[in-house]
């Protein structure tokens, strides 16, 4: 009869251990919906589906590298059967914060062939500029020094732009023969995929 309650006290106790297992077992499950890429505390991402984790590989990249990438305006999300596909932002998610880096103005300078020439000489003029990320474009142009003693030119008074393509170095040399007389300003410009700029000016007489 004491055998009979001591087994029924100890299967009791039993029951209490496994139900309280159970208990803590249950509250230990994730309330994490699937289709959902979560990161813990030790910088792992996961994807969830269908109620389990799965490692998602996360490429290292410079901001540079980053940014030389186009924006889809798409977003990676769950797809049926635990695939994912891309679509529309959920509606928890924020947009993803601004890369803030450093982004230098590029740098321009402009050379002659010579700072005198003759009328109906060629003369060239060379444009190089550099740039952190990339430039757009770089372009030179002729202008009358303000004292007005010169004669017009064409060739030097229109405006020659190149495009750079994105490249961080951007050259041209261009072989233009010169109509004008008096003094003139070679004024260089370049301007880089961020739309910052640069000038440099170099003087030219022609006799």
């Amino acid at each position: 009869m004491a055998w009979g309650s001591d087994m029924r006290r100890k299967l009791g106790w039993l029951a209490l251990v496994v139900t309280v297992f159970s208990l803590g077992h249950a509250s230990a499950q994730s309330a994490i919906p699937d289709g959902t890429f979560v990161r813990d505390s030790a910088d792992n991402v996961w994807f969830v589906a269908g109620g389990q984790r799965s490692a998602v590989p996360v490429r290292k990249a410079s901001d540079e590298e980053v940014l030389a990438l186009p924006v889809s305006g798409r977003w990676l999300v769950g797809a049926p059967e635990g695939l994912v596909a891309l679509g529309d932002r959920p509606e928890w998610a924020k947009e993803p914060e601004s890369i803030k880096i450093e982004d230098d103005r590029p740098r321009v300078n402009v050379r002659l062939s010579a700072n005198a020439v003759d009328r109906g000489a060629t003369l060239e003029v060379t444009v190089t500029a550099t740039d952190d990320f990339g430039l757009d474009w770089i372009e030179w142009e002729g202008e009358v020094e303000r004292s007005g003693q010169a004669t017009d030119d064409p060739a030097l008074t229109t405006v020659h732009r190149f495009e750079c393509n994105g490249e961080k170095t951007c050259s041209n040399t261009m072989a233009v023969p010169v109509t004008g007389q008096g003094k003139f300003e070679i004024t260089a410009r370049a301007r880089d995929t961020t739309g910052q700029r640069d000038t440099a000016t170099a003087d030219l007489t022609i006799r």
